[in-house]
């Protein structure tokens, strides 16, 4: 049986983690958000049958309280506010704009557990249907369904493979090498691969939704050695594959020899707070220790992941592609990424020789960069604006500086 998901908001790490592992032991399954903007992403994403918040996301105006109630698909989620607020009118004020509960941030085990259970009992609701998050990576996607289904049609003349079988193929330490496509062309270039190529079929698509989590210092090192290009450098970041809801914690490490190193670790949903478990997984893995990284960057596409029948060798294509943090928005709808995965040189992929027949030369392309880049005006950004103008020429669309 699945088990409840209950949201804990608050900006204090330390009730978050007790909070977070009060629940867990009484058999929920616990998400965290440390900001407003995680709290109400995962409100849309995960839709928990509970939010535990903390007074300081609700505002004076309880605006929290009232949009959570008037949003479908939100609406029915209970609501317990913890904080300090004594007065009585200040309570019936939090009750009346979508509250079901106040409680006080340091409360025990054991009324958090009774108060919790009556509070479902009371609502005895299903779980809410999944509300979209605002992104403009689902706005961009007005001819998405179209372009989906022709890109399913070509891929229906490759012979399919599942994941059981794709597993021979993990790929852990490779070499990679990016194309950036227009997407019209991609349709073209399916008719030339079937014969080298299986596509990986999960319940019966072929194209998989993916979300990612990407996580940075406060003054983003990772995103800074990858704009000085250097090497031996790091990305961390949570993944969720979203159609069969298997997540995992990665860390990916470029070497000074040009090899992607990866490291995974299974996790339940997608963490935006480093628990132990995960800090000591850090420390096995990169430089940057876990009390200094957090959640930085959303990045969403759907991808289609073609295995080579003979050799070693992973071909993915990524498209749809947007990126969010808070309210900044950006879509790379009209581009395919399309990225050759292999234990050995790339000109033996079938894939990269059909790029060279096309004049189409691999190049650098990092989402995270890439999203960073466009999303936040303060950072450096000289050595990815070259890769903007071709998103925007391969759009159609004129550049413009961010």
């Amino acid at each position: 049986m699945t088990r409840p998901k209950i949201l804990v908001a608050t900006a204090e790490p330390a009730i978050v983690h007790s909070l977070a592992s009060q629940l867990k032991s009484t058999g929920y399954t616990a998400l965290t958000a440390l900001d407003h903007a995680s709290a109400l992403l995962a409100l849309r994403e995960e839709t928990p049958v509970l939010l535990i918040v903390g007074e300081e996301f609700v505002g004076n105006g309880e605006e929290m309280l009232r949009f959570i109630r008037r949003t479908p698909g939100l609406a029915e989620i209970g609501i317990i506010v913890l904080g300090e607020r004594r007065d009585d009118e200040e309570r019936v004020h939090l009750l009346d704009a979508g509250a079901d509960d106040c409680l006080p941030s340091a409360v025990g085990q054991a009324e958090l557990t009774a108060r919790i259970h009556a509070l479902l009992r009371r609502r005895e609701r299903p779980m809410p249907n999944p509300v979209p998050a605002p992104m403009r990576g689902q706005r961009c996607r007005g001819s998405a369904d179209v372009r989906g289904q022709a890109l399913a049609a070509g891929l229906a003349a490759f012979e399919p493979i599942d994941l059981a079988e794709m597993g021979r193929m993990a790929l852990l330490n490779r070499v990679e090498s990016k194309y950036v496509l227009p997407r019209p062309l991609l349709d073209d270039l399916l008719n030339g691969l079937s014969d080298f190529y299986s596509v990986l079929v999960i319940e019966d698509h072929c194209l998989n939704h993916y979300r990612t989590l990407y996580f940075d210092t406060a003054d983003f090192a990772m995103y800074r050695r990858h704009h000085a290009g250097a090497l031996n450098r790091y990305k961390v970041r949570a993944r969720q594959y979203v159609d069969t809801q298997t997540s995992f914690f990665e860390v990916k490490f470029k070497t000074n020899k040009r090899r992607t190193i990866k490291s995974r670790l299974p996790t339940t949903g997608l963490p935006n707070l480093l628990d132990a478990e995960l800090s000591e997984f850090l420390r096995n893995t990169c430089p940057y220790p876990a009390t200094d990284l957090q959640p930085c960057l959303w990045n969403r596409y759907l991808r289609a992941t073609l295995a080579n029948k003979e050799a070693n060798e992973r071909v993915t294509l990524d498209f749809e592609i947007s990126f969010a943090w808070g309210e900044r928005e950006a879509c790379c709808g009209e581009i395919v990424i399309a990225e050759v995965k292999q234990e050995g040189p790339p000109w033996i992929s079938p894939f990269a020789r059909l790029m060279r027949e096309h004049h189409l030369c691999s190049t650098g392309f990092s989402k995270y960069c890439m999203g960073m880049s466009l999303l936040y005006p303060d950072v450096k950004k000289n050595r990815f604006k070259p890769k903007q103008r071709l998103i925007a020429k391969l759009q159609g669309k004129p550049y413009v500086a961010h």
